[in-house]
């Protein structure tokens, strides 16, 4: 349906100012990683670690013919971009204090950064259900993070028990550049609406319906759209009721300025305490406690120091060739930044204006 629509989509897209849709894509993969590793023996009781890992990569056109969150298909136009680079250094060194006694210390600093900007800055043309033109709204354009993580355990082994406590912190810094409705976000319900609005938009076009379609089933008062979503209607002024958004000087080639991001610095703390029993030469239980903590997003989240997490595991063989595992543990994630990071730097990147048609401005 939608390939023999296609002209009609695009004589739609030509009358709005957009760029026509173009199925002649090759989608690519590019991806390359390494490693290098470095173990040593210092003196004769410590052991030293370090590593160095690397990855990158360069996909094109990702996102095309995938369903998103529309829930329609993902036209060419909606296609984004993927540039990633990850690396890590870290190093372990593990020292026997006493023959009863080690200590373990881990270090570790990473960055990474994945730039996902689409294809092109188009708005967003949405007919839910069955195909979504220009950027799509649902996802970062990038994300990027450094960390320092810092842990540190000591062992005591005392006849049938090993005992460990330690800590592990990790510092991070996110940044995320999130575009969420802007430019622009048109919902429609269906093709020939698309016509009807790009007739409303530009009157001179003069388009016809596709018959097979069926008619647009809007009230002809919505111009074929029941909703609109203005990414950056407010800036950082108040707002006034009945006012519109200001027209967006562009030529589509970037949905948002480069400039609008969202950065977080926070931590992950943890502390724990476990042991393996020994109970029987067949039989042993592993149990501990472990307590963790998320800080640096109390301005958009509660603290919460409730984190207590048990954890006990039993393994059990009755023969040489049987191991019977149980187990039972709570677990805390950490909070998916996803519901973190706040649209409103993006909602304040474009100036306050008045009495601006944001339709016929804009396109």
């Amino acid at each position: 349906m939608l390939v023999d629509d296609l002209g009609l989509i695009n004589l739609a897209k030509a009358a709005l100012g957009l760029a026509p849709e173009n199925l002649n894509l090759l989608q690519t993969k590019h991806h390359d990683n390494g490693f290098v590793r470095l173990d040593q023996q210092v003196g004769n009781k410590n052991n030293l670690s370090i590593r160095y890992n690397a990855e990158g990569g360069h996909d094109t056109d990702l996102l095309v013919g995938e369903t998103l969150d529309g829930g329609g298909s993902a036209a060419p136009s909606s296609g984004h971009n993927g540039t990633f680079s990850d690396q890590s250094l870290a190093a372990s060194l593990i020292s026997a204090m006493t023959p009863t006694l080690t200590n373990a210390a881990l270090f570790q600093y990473g960055r990474r950064s994945y730039n996902f900007p689409g294809v092109t800055g188009q708005p967003d043309l949405d007919i839910p259900n069955l195909v979504m033109f220009g950027n799509n709204y649902g996802v970062f354009d990038f994300m990027g993070e450094s960390r320092e993580q810092f842990s540190d355990s000591v062992s005591r082994n005392k006849g049938a028990h090993l005992l460990k406590v330690g800590f592990d912190t990790n510092l991070l810094e996110d940044r995320v550049t999130w575009p969420g409705f802007t430019p622009m976000r048109i919902v429609l319900s269906g093709i020939n609406c698309l016509v009807a609005f790009a007739n409303f938009v530009n009157p001179a076009a003069g388009l016809k319906e596709n018959p097979p379609n069926g008619a647009c089933p809007l009230p002809a008062s919505l111009n074929g759209t029941p909703l609109v979503m203005w990414g950056a209607p407010a800036g950082s002024g108040p707002l006034v009721q009945g006012s519109l958004p200001p027209c967006l000087s562009t030529t589509w080639a970037s949905a948002y300025s480069p400039a609008v991001a969202n950065d977080y610095d926070h931590s992950y703390q943890g502390l724990f305490v476990a042991d393996q029993w020994n109970i029987a030469s067949r039989l042993t239980v592993n149990y501990g406690l472990r307590w963790d903590y998320e800080g640096g997003l109390e301005k958009v989240i509660h603290p919460d120091y409730r984190n207590i997490a048990p954890r006990i595991g039993v393994a059990w063989t009755p023969d040489s060739k049987t191991v019977i595992r149980a187990g039972f543990g709570i677990f805390f994630d950490r909070y998916n930044l996803s519901f973190v990071f706040n649209p409103a730097r993006v909602l304040r990147a474009f100036p306050f204006a008045r009495d601006v048609d944001p339709v016929k401005s804009a396109i």
